[in-house]
């Protein structure tokens, strides 16, 4: 069993002084594609990453991949991690004071399921994920403009 996941990843900013909310490309946005298991942190059997990739110049990513497992009820998910970086400008308090903690670390800004029927043996699915830190509303928009 297998997935695809394509994306973009930004973050909300505002310019005060012209009352303008927009959305930024962040450079080095780390994207994660894993196989859920009993957990990241089981001894028995934790979690496994499929593939990690960072985001390009305009924020969009792919990943593919899946594991052979015993049992065909695999779960997949995606992780977005956001780099810490001085004198940013995305609105985000939680991601703020994560990196006053950890500079130069990675935010775990997302995690997001992937839904089982988009999971395939034979068929080629594509999981769409558009994902906007410090923006309220985070809908898997079928219509993004992916090259």
């Amino acid at each position: 069993v297998e997935v695809r996941v394509r994306g973009r990843t930004s973050c909300q900013t505002t310019d005060i002084e012209k009352g303008i909310v927009s959305s930024k490309k962040v450079a080095n946005v780390k994207v994660e594609l894993w196989e859920k298991d009993l957990g990241e942190k089981s001894i028995l059997d934790s979690d496994d990453l499929i593939q990690s990739t960072m985001v390009n110049d305009k924020g969009i990513f792919t990943l593919e991949g899946g594991q052979d497992e015993i049992f065909n009820l695999q779960e997949f998910y995606v992780k977005i991690h956001f780099p810490c970086v001085a004198n940013t400008t995305c609105n985000f308090v939680k991601y703020h004071k994560y990196c006053e903690k950890h500079p130069g670390g990675y935010y775990m800004a997302k995690k997001q399921d992937v839904p089982q029927e988009l999971r395939y043996v034979e068929a080629k699915n594509t999981f769409l994920v558009d994902y906007r830190m410090g923006y309220a509303h985070h809908e898997i928009d079928s219509n993004i403009p992916f090259i």
